[in-house]
């Protein structure tokens, strides 16, 4: 017997760690183009970027992080929204393998694939609580195969969708422990439910869906039951947590949306966690003293103590705002509710249209995802299985919900819906053995689940062939950054971190930067983290006041109101960027488009000077999304706004007067810079320039200033310092 229990838990580790290495290849796909040669590790665009910012100042300031980032809205800067956990752990990795802060882009591109190993091992445990180890290792290789946790937890994701998921993994496998009717070591169980709760609310600020979620059902489970040992060990655990966390936010700046925020942490987390424990407690001291008759009874009393606690919080104001927070986050009334990916339908929703297929993200089970919180039902005549599989249905069942209405609560919902179907598999499979036969029922399963996973695989493995080529030795000639379009903006980003000064703070808290830059918010995590610059509006959108200002900014057609409205985010530099469409109509559009000059009767630009662009064969962003563009577009510009020289030319009453320079960008391209005016009635024409001659500007004249009157002709050499000054220049006196 001890040897076939030996051989069985052997064959099912070796299956586990076939498993693992799976997730780890399928997730690894791509790594060529995260790691280039000779260049930083390429984080995907978006919040990763930003937690390798966080994580590099937690490097170098270990076991200190970052609470009010001035590199947020910058310059003017903002509270960091995001718990200190992931970043904290990522920079401890980073600080035990490298004594430079770069290994902090490697940890992070890494986290993606190594979590998704914990997390399919993780589902593993969970459906090993209902179903047999042969049915549970299905539930971990189903899981393996999403693309959309696959896509999350990619190598170079960076971002923390793979270590929530974990998180979460761990938080039901104990969560079906610790409701088990014939659960061991329960003191051991709600301690691990006390670590990761509080892991959870210290490492995602979403961290209340969680807290919602999985507290209310193993709550009512426990209820259900009448079980006051278990009541009491949730409650002092939820309790426990909230004292846990309590000394971090008390020593964290408040959040934007105020000390009770819902979408960051905060006290509001804390009173949750008091609330949880009161309830548990009183729950459990009221069936001690009047014991229920019937599990309805127990539970009706304590949804009516729950609807008159949550009345009572909902009265006050601070607790009324987090939740109205909290619903316009998920209903998608912020900036980026209509316009980013992760935040659009699975299925065609109300007029909403999907980002992709659903079948892309979870093969054709997709259409399964409806009723997959009916399928643990099938185990409910199990009495061992029955709390365990309510607990997963009601776990399952509104993130299902939440993932046909946005696609991103899909990474929350693969553990348990990979385990739901898991059951269904194994209910299926039960009735065609008797037909088939044993062997011949797990070939036609395993045939009909290649086929159901085939278009969530499909995108990985059409990619496979690079990542096949770079581990033979093959090399891509040119830039290796320029291969992608993410790796087109981090090379501009470096690009901006030559061409300009270096601003204080980056690493150091207690040094202020003085000027901003200005870029599409979509841009805004990756210029920060690889420019090392200050940025006024990025992926956050709307979450600071900024946003308002700087999205504006696109729209003005005005040079006036363009720098009322830098001035006013006190930006130095704007970033420009090749779009499918070319615009000549706003001041943004003419940088890109024509390089400010005057055009068509457009008056020229005045204070904004091109510093840079490039790279020359990169690829602009808008590649990602199929926009049509030139063959040898420039992906981007950077500018300067600068007061601009003044040239005072005295020329004959009325005479007209042009400067004119040309300037030549790293690219090789050159254009003519040409201002134009009418002498006054004193003889004076004013001409404002923002090029200086002499400069060490990328983008650079070729020689100096040709300035025309009449006959006459002046050449001029413009300094930096003049037209950082707004110098006036006196010409032809």
């Amino acid at each position: 017997m001890d040897a076939a229990r030996l051989s069985t838990g052997l064959r099912t580790a070796l299956a586990l760690a076939a498993i693992g290495l799976f997730v780890f290849a399928l997730r690894s796909i791509g790594f060529e183009q995260v790691f280039p040669a000779g260049a930083p590790a390429v984080l995907v665009i978006g919040d990763g970027a930003y937690h390798a910012r966080l994580a590099s100042w937690s490097f170098a300031n270990f076991p200190r992080f970052l609470s009010f980032d001035s590199y947020l809205a910058g310059p003017l800067g903002g509270v960091n929204p995001w718990p200190p956990l992931f970043d904290l752990v990522v920079a401890g990795i980073a600080r035990a393998l490298s004594s430079r802060v770069e290994s902090v882009e490697t940890v992070l591109a890494w986290v993606g694939p190594i979590c998704g190993v914990l997390s399919a091992w993780l589902v593993y445990a969970a459906a090993r609580h209902l179903l047999s180890r042969g049915a549970a290792l299905g539930a971990a290789m189903l899981y393996a195969n999403f693309h959309l946790t696959n896509e999350y937890g990619a190598v170079g994701n960076g971002d923390h969708h793979a270590f929530v998921a974990t998180l979460g993994a761990a938080w039901l496998v104990l969560s079906l422990a610790f409701v088990a009717p014939a659960a061991k070591h329960l003191g051991f169980i709600a301690a691990g439910l006390v670590a990761v709760r509080m892991a959870m609310m210290l490492g995602w600020n979403g961290s209340l869906l969680y807290m919602a979620l999985a507290d209310a059902c193993v709550g009512v489970a426990c209820v259900a039951r009448g079980d006051r040992r278990r009541l009491v060990l949730l409650g002092v655990g939820a309790l426990v947590g909230a004292a846990g966390i309590a000394p971090i936010v008390a020593t964290s700046a408040t959040p934007i949306e105020g000390a009770f925020s819902s979408t960051a942490l905060s006290w509001l987390h804390v009173a949750l966690g008091i609330a949880l424990a009161a309830g548990c407690l009183a729950i459990a001291a009221l069936e001690s003293l009047w014991p229920a008759r019937s599990s309805r009874v127990r539970l009706l009393r304590a949804l009516a103590l729950g609807v008159v606690g949550s009345a009572l919080a909902f009265a006050l104001p601070l607790v009324r705002d987090a939740a109205f927070a909290a619903h316009r986050f998920v209903t998608m009334q912020d900036a980026a509710g209509a316009v980013t990916y992760e935040q659009m339908p699975l299925f065609r929703l109300f007029g909403r249209e999907p980002y992709a297929p659903a079948s892309l993200h979870f093969g054709w089970v997709a259409y399964l995802i409806p009723i997959a919180p009916l399928l643990p039902c099938l185990l409910v005549s199990n009495r061992q299985c029955r709390p365990g599989a309510v607990l997963l249905s009601a776990w399952t069942a509104p993130l299902a919900l939440l993932t046909i209405t946005q696609l991103r609560y899909g990474n929350e919902l693969a553990v348990p819906l990979a385990v739901c179907f898991a059951i269904g598999i194994a209910a299926l499979a039960a009735k065609l053995r008797p037909r088939l036969g044993p062997v011949a029922a797990a070939a036609a399963l395993a045939v009909v689940g290649a086929i159901a996973m085939a278009p969530a695989l499909a995108p990985l493995l059409r990619r496979a062939p690079g990542t096949l080529a770079q581990l033979r030795g093959a090399a891509p000639a040119g830039d290796p950054l320029l291969a992608t379009p993410t790796g087109t903006l981090v090379r501009f980003a470096l690009m901006i971190r030559d061409a300009t000064p270096e601003t204080a703070g980056f690493l150091d808290a207690s040094a202020l930067p003085q000027w901003g830059l200005l870029a599409n918010a979509n841009f805004g995590h990756t210029l920060r983290y690889y420019a090392r610059r200050p940025v006024a509006v990025d992926n956050f959108w709307d979450r600071f006041p900024s946003f308002a200002r700087a999205a504006g900014f696109g729209e003005l057609a005005n040079e006036t109101d363009a720098l009322a409205a830098v001035h006013e985010l006190r930006v130095r530099y704007i970033v420009t960027a090749a779009a499918g469409q070319r615009d000549i109509e706003t001041v943004n559009g003419r940088l890109q488009a024509e390089d400010g000059l005057a055009r068509e009767g457009r008056p020229r630009l005045e204070q904004f000077r091109l510093i840079t662009e490039g790279p020359r064969g990169g690829r602009p962003i808008s590649d990602l999304f199929g926009m049509r563009r030139p063959a040898n577009v420039t992906p981007y510009k950077l500018f300067e706004v600068v007061p601009g020289a003044l040239l005072d030319v005295v020329a004959a009453p009325g005479a007209h007067v042009e400067a004119e320079v040309v300037v030549q960008t790293p690219m090789g391209r050159r254009f003519v810079y040409r201002g134009e005016a009418n002498a006054d009635d004193q003889g004076v024409a004013r001409l404002r320039v923002p090029y200086a001659t002499r400069t060490s500007a990328p983008a650079r004249p070729i020689g100096p200033f040709r300035v025309r009157a009449g006959d006459a002709e002046w050449s001029v050499d413009v300094d930096d310092a003049q037209v950082q000054d707004g110098a006036t220049i006196a010409v032809g006196r």
